[in-house]
């Protein structure tokens, strides 16, 4: 029986790691606990993170964070980045990690968050930063 009970465990352990990591799979949403996210990848095939809180809600918050060369402006709250062609003021947020840092843009407000979530949902492309495609994918059945 304890046998039985440890070779369980075993294989929801290893299902489980291998659930949270899959290498690569660029553009696939996933959905859990009412937060839609995806990755996607710069110019240089660094990975970006897109999450969406509560999508297509009045209180929809995107996140957009990836890796940077770029050493962090500490004192930075806000930064203007180019959204489809469009220049907006984003929140900002910066870390430093090593040589680089890792940037979060953060659209909080709600009414073009859910703007954006549902470009992303009739298959438009959101380009962030003139550089960073999202694209459309599975957003509609997230895994």
């Amino acid at each position: 029986m304890k046998r039985m009970i440890s070779v369980l465990l075993c294989v929801g352990f290893i299902s489980s790691s291998y659930a949270a990591y899959v290498p690569n799979e660029y553009n696939v949403w996933r959905s859990s606990d009412g937060v839609l996210y995806g990755t996607t990848q710069t110019e240089s095939n660094e990975p970006v993170l897109v999450s969406i809180v509560g999508p297509g809600t009045d209180w929809s918050t995107m996140v957009i964070s990836f890796m940077s060369d770029q050493h962090c402006d500490l004192d930075k709250k806000t930064a203007s980045v180019w959204i489809n062609m469009k220049q907006e003021e984003l929140d900002y947020s910066c870390k430093p990690v090593g040589h680089g840092s890792i940037i979060t843009y953060t659209i909080s407000n709600s009414k073009r968050a859910k703007e954006l979530y549902f470009n992303l949902t009739s298959g438009f492309t959101l380009v962030i930063d003139k550089r960073i495609n999202i694209w459309a994918a599975n957003i509609k059945q997230p895994k």
